[in-house]
């Protein structure tokens, strides 16, 4: 029998490239959630990097190192980035396995956490609190859901969503229920909450 890792790598294979589907134009979005933190003397994690979209272009050249995280196996375009490693993770890990503690500058995630759990958010968040240095920043997408054009019209209390439920409040108490401080929205008309937030000093 397949496990959730088994469909998922027969779903997604080894990650996927869609077009830009948001309003935001995508040099205006990685100037205001990427550029202000990056630093060649910095080490990023990537959580949830697919096939290396963003790591390729934007991450590998602005960081000294990149970590990157996933559950689908190494692409092509990340084997080719010197100054990346890939950390290939078990089925449902969200412990950050195999990243040193106290190690990261800059985590960056986009398009992963929108598809977890709130249970498995906050497991995850209390992970990379404990591999973030002080005075980390990370930038993460989450979804919030009350703000999808196809849910407009649709009322759904949280425990019948069909998909798993992530709103701003939740997310918000998720990160500092981790520990973590001076979250912000970082583009409030995204269709998604582009969160901000970082470890204290």
């Amino acid at each position: 029998m397949d496990t959730p890792k088994d469909c998922f790598i027969k779903a997604w294979g080894i990650g996927y490239v869609e077009q830009w589907p948001y309003a935001t134009p995508v040099n205006d979005f990685v100037k205001t959630t990427i550029a202000p933190f990056c630093n060649k003397q910095h080490v990023a994690l990537e959580v949830g990097c697919g096939r290396g979209v963003w790591t390729q272009n934007c991450l590998s050249s602005n960081f000294k190192k990149v970590i990157c995280l996933d559950v689908i196996p190494k692409s092509d375009w990340i084997a080719s980035l010197p100054n990346v490693e890939y950390i290939e993770l078990p089925d449902r890990n969200f412990t950050c396995l195999g990243v040193e503690d106290d190690s990261i500058d800059f985590v960056w995630s986009f398009g992963c956490f929108c598809h977890l759990s709130m249970d498995a958010v906050r497991e995850y968040l209390k992970s990379l609190f404990k591999k973030t240095k002080s005075g980390a920043n990370l930038v993460i997408m989450f979804g919030n859901w009350p703000k999808h054009p196809f849910n407009r019209n649709v009322v759904y209390a949280p425990d019948q969503c069909p998909w798993f439920y992530q709103d701003l409040e939740l997310v918000q108490q998720a990160m500092e229920d981790a520990g973590f401080v001076d979250f912000k929205d970082m583009i409030p008309d995204f269709r998604d909450t582009i969160a901000h937030f970082k470890k204290p000093q």
